[in-house]
């Protein structure tokens, strides 16, 4: 039976300001690169404090915000390309 390993990300202020920008965090396994797409409700569900969870066969990625305050979440919002409607919802 294969080991399952949980990984944990903290987005900071300019790591969640990027996935805004292009709706994807490039992920480095060991056998290449992997896209992961974040879409609509995860960010919703970050941005309201949520972990949102990304499960591979072989690894879990969960993400989190690190502390933002709520006008600093909807500011990155407002200028973000593909979520700039969520501004609203938040």
């Amino acid at each position: 039976m294969k080991e399952i390993k949980e990984i944990r990300n903290l987005l900071n202020e300019d790591r969640f300001s990027q996935l805004c920008k292009i709706g994807f965090i490039r992920y480095q396994t060991p056998s290449g690169t992997t896209d992961i797409h974040f879409y609509k409700h995860d960010i919703i569900a970050l941005s309201n404090g949520d972990i949102v969870t990304k499960d591979f066969s072989d690894e879990v990625l969960k993400f989190m915000l690190a502390k933002l305050d709520k006008e600093t979440i909807i500011e990155i919002l407002k200028r973000s390309p593909i979520f700039y409607e969520l501004s609203n919802q938040i």
